[in-house]
């Protein structure tokens, strides 16, 4: 498919994608194409018939080659307050996060520090009310 770039648009070498194989090439939604489209970083489609759309394979592929190469990395949400901090990631952080961690209460125990007198079966719920 690289060699597409030596093809004329619309000539006899080039060939018409539908949606999938946009898509597969693109790597974006068919919302993010239509929203390029709208601002003419994207290719236009070429309507076969109505409700039928495809696009050249030279125009894509020349999008696709004036794109980025670097991986795109979303933006982080901001942490608002109240909310617990991202977990480390990495090995060492995991190790560390586990030996920080307390166990975690047996259900009977949950149980008996709510002032129940009953246990709760393991395979239930206790709702605590």
């Amino acid at each position: 498919m690289d060699d597409a770039k030596d093809v004329d648009i619309g000539g006899p070498g080039d060939r018409m994608l539908n949606w999938r194989e946009v898509q597969a090439i693109t790597g974006i939604s068919r919302t993010t194409v239509w929203r390029l489209q709208q601002i003419d970083a994207f290719p236009k489609p070429v309507s076969l018939s109505p409700g039928r759309v495809c696009w050249w394979e030279t125009e894509v592929m020349a999008w696709r080659r004036s794109r980025p190469t670097a991986a795109f990395r979303p933006p982080e949400r901001p942490r608002l307050p109240g909310m617990p901090r991202r977990p480390k990631s990495g090995p060492v952080a995991q190790a560390a996060d586990r030996k920080s961690e307390p166990a975690p209460p047996e259900p009977e125990a949950r149980a008996r520090s709510r002032g129940r007198g009953r246990s709760v079966a393991p395979n239930q719920i206790d709702f605590g009310f």
